[in-house]
C-alpha cells in the first residue's frame, strides 16, 4: 500500500483491497489513491444526486441514470470533531466537511491530508480513498472516501 495522506484514525490509500463500508457509493481508488464518487442524474429534470437513488429529490421521476462525479470540488464549511460518535474507532479531532461537487451536489465528508484546524471554506480538494478501522482493536478496516486538498491547486 503507498500512502497517499496522514489521516487520524486512518490511512488515505492508493490501490489499496479493503471491502467498501458502503457499496455502491464509489469507484475506486486508483494507483494514486483518487476515486469517483458515484451518484444519479434525473433523466427528466436534468437534478444531480449523491448517493445513487431510486426517485429523483426534485420531481420524483423515476428515469435516472448512474453519474459518476468529477474528483474536484470546493469545501463549502467543515467542523472539528474532537469527541468521537459511538461506533467510529478512529481517533480524534478530525475534520469533517460539506464539499460541493459539480451541478451544486454537496457531501457531507471527512476532510483529510492536513491539521483539521487548517481548513478553510473555499478550500479546492479532490476525492480519495481511506482506511478506517471497523472495530475498537483495529483488526479490520473499511474502505470509505474523504477528500484531501486537490493536486491541481486553482483557488
Amino acid at each position: 500500500m503507498s500512502e497517499v495522506a496522514s489521516v487520524p484514525g486512518g490511512k488515505a490509500s492508493a490501490g489499496e483491497a479493503l471491502p467498501p463500508i458502503q457499496e455502491g457509493v464509489f469507484v475506486g481508488p486508483d494507483a494514486e489513491g483518487t476515486l469517483a464518487l458515484i451518484g444519479s442524474g434525473c433523466a427528466d429534470c436534468g437534478q444531480m444526486m449523491f448517493p445513487i437513488r431510486a426517485r429523483c429529490v426534485k420531481c420524483f421521476g423515476g428515469a435516472l441514470n448512474n453519474h459518476r462525479f468529477d474528483r474536484q470540488g470546493r469545501v463549502v464549511t467543515f467542523t472539528v470533531i474532537r469527541q468521537a460518535p459511538p461506533g467510529f474507532f478512529g481517533s480524534v479531532p478530525y475534520a469533517l466537511g460539506m464539499v460541493e461537487l459539480e451541478a451544486g451536489v454537496q457531501v457531507l465528508t471527512h476532510l483529510v491530508g492536513k491539521p483539521p484546524e487548517s481548513w478553510k471554506a473555499g478550500d479546492i480538494v479532490e476525492s480519495c480513498g481511506m482506511s478506517l478501522p471497523l472495530d475498537p482493536r483495529a483488526e479490520r478496516y473499511g474502505q470509505a472516501f474523504a477528500f484531501r486538498p486537490s493536486s491541481e491547486i486553482q483557488q
